[in-house]
């Protein structure tokens, strides 16, 4: 198991001579000095050390199963951030690791900090192809010509980091959930689906949940519910640095009480927590999206046997998310997925006008192109928030908005609820 933590300025002297052996494994196969160990390692400790006691200077050591396999040395200023060192041992490269390292450290970069540099040695161009495909840009060499000065935007650098991290814990996500699941239901012949933000493309750590829809060919027993049902925490409790386990909702139950909306052995996963119970509810806009977008992670595919929702479903659907609206969506608090509710408003009248269902975020472009929200800002601002929610997570000047949203929230109901008549008398 993989995991990232700075090195402590105070254990440096014990955590040198590690770090120099990975260093020294990697540059006497692609450029040795000629040197003896003993003297490149004094060399390289006598710089080191004082340099490591800056403020702005840090390692990042990557540890697998208690052993370090890899580190990651760097330092800000404030338009830089230097990629100094990142070297892992033989045995662990080409799997993500330093990618891990790179994750870490995300949220520890100053946004302000305009570029990401590196240098590359010539004779290594196994670093220079690395740093090419993450859209770095050669600018120059060093002092002695014997690296290569590479240049990225930082910002860019940095989400594509976090891009492709997320990418690859979900589907490591994906995969421990749907083979325990098997597991558990494996008498049950069990189908398994991913819909939602992440079928449509448009998961957004930090906002979006990961909506699964297990249906099974026989009754799920009450034993494999109760197994089932804390699985999410389960998960978790075995691999706490995985933050997405948490995040899958759903349902459980049988194909054929799914079908026929009857009462059944349900395990379901919800924000709030889970439970089993005896209903499950899958609206019109769910079975859209588990139709057109959904993807089969196990099992038998099964949606030809699902009647597709018919126009009038979606209607119905939309008033209730209205009344939803009128209800709650005038009371915000600070938390920033007040803004959802504008997204939610886009959405319904797209699927009012259309028939179809598109991604929130499409959802509230669309509307913010063709001018239907009152309050544009409000929108922007959901959008902005929709996209890179970790990003504006501790924003209080955003925060204070949202305490102030409910006007604007229910300014754009009444746009809806115009939608909605107009739909009601043309009979659309």
């Amino acid at each position: 198991m993989i995991s990232c933590r700075f090195l402590d300025k105070n254990e440096d002297q014990r955590f040198l001579p590690l770090l120099f052996s990975i260093l020294h494994d990697n540059m006497s196969v692609i450029a040795p000095t000629g040197n003896a160990y003993e003297e490149d390692y004094a060399l390289w400790s006598g710089a080191v050390a004082p340099a490591m006691q800056k403020e702005n200077r840090h390692i990042v050591l990557i540890i697998n199963n208690e052993t370090l396999i890899g580190y990651l040395q760097y330092y800000t200023n404030e338009t830089t951030f230097m990629i100094e060192e990142a070297q892992v041992r033989p045995a662990h490269q080409g799997r993500g690791v330093l990618r891990s390292a790179f994750a870490f450290i995300c949220d520890h970069i100053s946004p302000d900090v305009l570029y990401a540099e590196a240098y590359a040695n010539k004779k290594n161009t196994r670093s220079q192809t690395i740093l090419e495909s993450h859209g770095f840009v050669r600018i120059g060499e060093n002092k002695n010509g014997n690296s290569y000065h590479y240049r990225a935007d930082c910002g860019t650098f940095l989400r594509g980091i976090r891009e492709k991290q997320i990418e690859a814990q979900l589907q490591k996500s994906f995969q421990a959930v749907t083979d325990m699941i098997a597991a558990i239901l494996a008498e049950n012949a069990p189908t398994v689906y991913l819909y939602g933000s992440v079928a449509l493309d448009d998961f957004h750590y930090g906002w979006s949940d990961i909506d699964i829809l297990v249906l099974t060919e026989k009754q799920i027993s009450p034993e494999q519910a109760e197994r089932i049902v804390h699985l999410r925490q389960e998960l978790t409790g075995r691999e706490p640095e995985n933050p997405y386990y948490r995040l899958f909702e759903g349902g459980m139950l049988r194909l054929s009480a799914f079908l026929t909306d009857t009462s059944d052995t349900v395990v379901y996963w919800g924000t709030s927590g889970e439970r089993i119970t005896d209903s499950y509810v899958f609206d019109s806009f769910c079975k859209l999206e588990l139709l057109d977008d959904g993807v089969l992670l196990y099992g038998k595919d099964v949606r030809g046997q699902i009647r597709r929702p018919p126009y009038e479903d979606l209607k119905t659907d939309v008033r209730r998310h209205f009344e939803t609206i009128r209800e709650h969506g005038g009371k915000t608090g600070r938390s920033l997925y007040s803004f959802s509710w504008l997204l939610d408003i886009s959405r319904c009248i797209y699927t009012l006008r259309t028939g179809e269902i598109i991604t929130k975020t499409k959802a509230g472009e669309w509307a913010l192109g063709n001018g239907l929200c009152p309050d544009v800002a409000a929108l922007e601002n959901a959008l902005r928030v929709r996209k890179e929610p970790k990003l504006f997570d501790k924003d209080e000047t955003l925060r204070q908005y949202a305490e102030n949203l409910g006007d604007a929230i229910q300014a754009y109901a009444d746009v809806l609820e115009k939608e909605i008549r107009r739909s009601t008398q043309t009979g659309d």
